[in-house]
């Protein structure tokens, strides 16, 4: 899901898809894992919490990669998701 935007825009926008208890995997760099990590307000705003990484190299010594596992705890609150445009001018954060 990395290519269709970044961690805080594609939560905002898929969260409110998945089921209670359903998981949502996102493809991450090192930088943006260090982030993702990060307990903050965003998990909390939209029901989900950061559950685990498998990590992985790519092959020709490209580099480490990153699938994060986010699980769904609870329904997404009605405000969510957001005007895209309301997103991109004020993203949530952690």
């Amino acid at each position: 899901m990395r290519a269709f935007a970044e961690f805080k825009t594609a939560m905002e926008l898929t969260s409110g898809l998945c089921a209670v208890k359903g998981k949502i995997y996102y493809f991450a760099s090192s930088d943006q894992l260090k982030e993702i990590r990060r307990e903050g307000k965003i998990y909390g705003e939209l029901k989900i919490k950061f559950e685990d990484v498998y990590d992985y190299t790519l092959p020709l010594n490209i580099g480490k990669r990153h699938i994060v596992i986010i699980r769904k705890t609870g329904d997404t609150p009605d405000n969510f998701p957001r005007a895209y445009q309301r997103i991109k001018a004020k993203p949530l954060t952690f």
